[in-house]
This record gives structure tokens, C-alpha cells and sequence, in this order.
């Protein structure tokens, strides 16, 4: 049995498990073999029917780092890592999906780094894994962040990969940040809600999370609960800059950002006549929480578009001939519905 030499545990990573057998035993040996040592395992068991559970207890039974919660409702992703972050007793939280998978000093290089430059979040990259076994090599996220670091604050730059990075228990218990409950967008709503809060980030090149593509993950089984969670994330979105202080371009690019991932996620939407018009009736509802009245978009459009060279208005005025594009598409797809 593999026991804590230390009482001082430095990083917490939360699993949330749910019928991922197949691919759970590479998963927990990749965090058993970390070479970060003072490191605790939550393993959150959501009420798997398939021997996820059993694989999850007999970890814990040979190395006591492994802690098992088995849930006695099935919670979904969200709440899961919720129940881990108020377990986590390390100073360092960090997250892995339970069908995926992480090079073996993943979390002592995220820690050397947090701790040396004294950051919110050191983050990492991460490689796509295909069925076939084809590895594709993400490296883009990384790369805008560090280009727009000086100019943007982490909340427009950080969006997604919440899975390659380690955050501070500290700001997520100060600011009381939680995954919503919702099937699907959990972590960009996450990521908003910590990254607002957090002023500097570490990267980190030559490590990788493993983000294992197969036809079961909740990614890609795009049913009507797929649809109807991410229309509460974007609405969980535009809640959280209508309720926070930032300035006007940032707002309005969160705003677009929304927008437009509406635009990429629904324009295929293959359904009913009756149940696309449904959909889009909600996309436009949720368009419309706009913090501003329309004069003030207005404005904001022709002033950048025009060409007066202060550099906000500029900004300001891309975005919102974006943001304008987006809008008319959704007016056309009510009209041809």
C-alpha cells in the first residue's frame, strides 16, 4: 500500500466518474505514477451501473491517496467536481476527466510552476487522442493567451481546456466558485467564473493532458439535453457579465464569444421544424439579455465603424459589426422558420 509520507498535501485532483470502465484504469494509473508525491485523488463515483466503481475501490484499497465518494444520485459532471473542490484539502486543485489521461509529471511540473512565479493558474497544453490513436497536438490556447496577456485579462483568453491547469482552492473557496448543473458547458462557465477572479497565469510547454475522443463522451452524443444544456450555459454566460463589472469591449467580445458559439453549435441543428424553431426562439431569448440598450450598440457600431482611431472604439466597433452579423442570422433563421 502506498501511503502519504506528508501531512501537507499540495495538489487535489477531483475525477468524476460515470460508466468509463473501459478507459478508467489507464486514467488512475497515470495519476497513481505521478512523480509529485504529496498529492491526494477524489474519485467521485456517480452512480456507475457498469464496474467503475469497483475499479475505483480497489485503487483506493492499494494506495490510500485514492479517495472514493460513491454519489447516491447521479449528479452529472458538475456537481461531482463541486463535492471534490469542498473534499480538496490540497493548496492546488485540479481537475481530470475520467476517460483521459496525463503524462506522469503533469502536476509536479504545474506545481513547480504555480509555486515559483506565484500565479492563480499554471496550465498546460493537451493532445486531441482519436479512435485510430492519431494524436493531434493543441498548442493554440497556449499561444493566444501568452500573445493577449498584456493587453486582456485572463477571463477573454482562457476559455476552455479547464482539464490542463491547476487553480488555487483558495479563490475558488473565497469567491465561492462551483461548476453549474448542466450536462454539457460546465467547464466554460467555470473557467469565467475562476478567471475573473484570477490576475496571472504560468504556461507550461512539454506536458500534455491526454483528451481521449471516442463516440460515448458527453461531447459528442448531441442529443436534445446537449442542446437544451448549452443553451443554459450561454444564458449561466451573459448572467455572469451582466452581474460583474468589466470594461465595455471586454464585455461586448464575452458577448460575440457567446454568440458566436451559438451560431457553430445550432447551425446544424437537425430536428423538427416545430423543435428548431423552439430552439431558436431560446438562442434569441438569451441574445437579447444585452446589458446596453440598442442606441448604445448602435452607437458603439458606427463609431468603430466609421474609423475614429482611439483603439477601443476600434475594438468596439469590430466586434459589434460581429456581433451584428451573428444577430442577422438568427433573424433570418426565425423568418425562413
Amino acid at each position: 500500500m502506498v501511503t502519504f509520507k506528508h501531512s501537507n498535501i499540495k495538489v487535489t485532483v477531483v475525477v468524476p466518474v460515470y460508466n468509463v470502465e473501459i478507459y478508467l484504469r489507464k486514467c488512475l494509473d497515470s495519476l497513481k505514477n505521478q512523480t509529485l508525491k504529496d498529492i491526494e485523488f477524489i474519485l467521485i463515483d456517480d452512480c456507475s451501473t457498469d464496474k467503475s466503481g469497483i475499479i475505483c475501490d480497489e485503487y483506493a484499497k492499494i494506495d490510500e491517496r485514492f479517495t472514493v465518494i460513491h454519489n447516491k444520485i447521479n449528479l452529472r459532471q458538475g456537481l461531482s467536481r463541486n463535492i471534490g473542490i469542498e473534499l480538496a484539502k490540497g493548496e492546488y486543485v485540479g481537475f481530470i476527466d475520467a476517460d483521459d489521461y496525463i503524462d506522469l509529471n503533469f502536476y509536479e511540473k504545474l506545481y513547480t510552476s504555480i509555486k515559483t512565479n506565484n500565479t492563480d493558474i499554471a496550465k498546460a497544453e493537451s493532445i486531441e487522442v482519436l479512435p485510430d490513436g492519431e494524436y493531434i497536438y493543441h498548442k493554440e490556447l497556449n499561444t493566444r493567451i501568452k500573445k493577449g496577456i498584456r493587453n486582456n485579462p485572463l477571463f477573454i483568453l482562457f476559455t476552455y481546456e479547464h482539464w490542463t491547469a491547476l487553480y488555487k482552492k483558495s479563490i475558488l473557496i473565497n469567491h465561492q466558485i462551483k461548476y453549474p448543473d448542466i450536462r454539457n458547458g460546465q467547464d466554460v462557465v467555470f473557467l469565467l467564473r475562476y478567471t475573473y477572479f484570477a490576475t496571472s497565469i504560468s504556461l507550461i510547454q512539454d506536458v500534455y493532458y491526454y483528451y481521449c475522443k471516442h463516440e460515448r463522451s458527453t461531447t459528442s452524443v448531441k442529443t436534445a439535453s446537449y442542446f437544451n444544456s448549452l443553451l443554459e450555459c450561454f444564458d449561466l454566460k451573459i448572467e455572469f457579465i451582466n452581474t460583474h463589472k468589466m470594461f465595455k469591449k471586454h464585455y461586448l467580445e464575452i458577448y460575440f464569444q457567446v454568440l458566436n458559439d451559438m451560431k457553430n453549435e445550432f447551425r446544424h441543428f437537425s430536428n423538427s421544424s416545430l423543435i428548431k424553431y423552439e430552439y431558436i426562439n431560446k438562442m434569441v431569448s438569451t441574445m437579447i439579455k444585452y446589458k446596453y440598450d440598442k442606441q448604445d450598440l448602435l452607437n458603439n457600431f458606427y463609431i468603430g465603424f466609421i474609423g475614429k482611431k482611439k483603439a477601443d472604439n476600434l475594438v468596439l466597433g469590430k466586434i459589434t459589426y460581429k456581433l451584428f452579423t451573428i444577430i442577422n442570422y438568427f433573424r433570418l433563421l426565425i423568418i425562413k422558420n
